[in-house]
């Protein structure tokens, strides 16, 4: 904490300092291999197809699918954790009503009552990124909020008011947070 000046004496300053808390999580190396046999080489060879990038290209898609994977659940026979089981992470209790946003917007649009549903929605976007916000005391600021497929397109799709604005229910949403800069979809989060 700084203090007030008294006539420049050094002495009179308290001194600052950094301090950290060590979180461990290991590292583990992740590979995939391929091989080929005479026969793919010459098969490959009569239809022109360039057999070992094609089968190199497959193996490192594999290793990308896999680090997405225990990016976001983690890897339990390793203990890794992902985005979703990290220690530390905490809920944010739900303000709209029951069933996922998708759920939501599809009964809104056959029920008439859509502007309700955006509002109880965005309450629930607020209520997340407030709370990231306020626990870390204005530290961190949520720039980006990833979403189920599902729920991204029922969102990027529908008119927030149909007839009555041109906006989606997406746009709308980035418009009223002070924060979000991105809203997208991430297929590991379905489940």
């Amino acid at each position: 904490k700084a203090a007030m000046l008294h006539n420049y004496a050094k002495n009179s300053f308290p001194e600052a300092d950094v301090f950290g808390d060590e979180f461990k999580q290991a590292i583990k190396g992740i590979g995939s291999k391929y091989s080929y046999s005479v026969q793919d080489m010459r098969a490959a060879a009569m239809s022109g197809v360039p057999l070992e990038a094609k089968k190199a290209s497959a193996a490192r898609y594999s290793i990308e699918k896999r680090l997405e994977q225990i990016a976001c659940y983690g890897d339990t026979s390793t203990g890794l954790f992902g985005i979703t089981n990290a220690p530390g992470i905490s809920a944010v209790t739900k303000v709209s009503p029951a069933g996922t946003w998708e759920e939501q917007i599809y009964a809104a649009l056959a029920g008439g009552t859509l502007t309700q549903t955006v509002q109880a929605i965005l309450e629930d976007v607020n209520a997340m990124v407030n709370q990231i916000y306020t626990q870390t005391l204005g530290t961190h600021k949520p720039t980006t909020l990833a979403l189920p497929t599902g729920a991204f397109a029922a969102m990027a799709t529908t008119p927030r008011a149909p007839g009555f604005t041109d906006d989606t229910i997406l746009e709308y949403i980035l418009k009223s947070s002070p924060w979000l800069e991105e809203i997208t979809d991430w297929a590991y989060l379905n489940n």
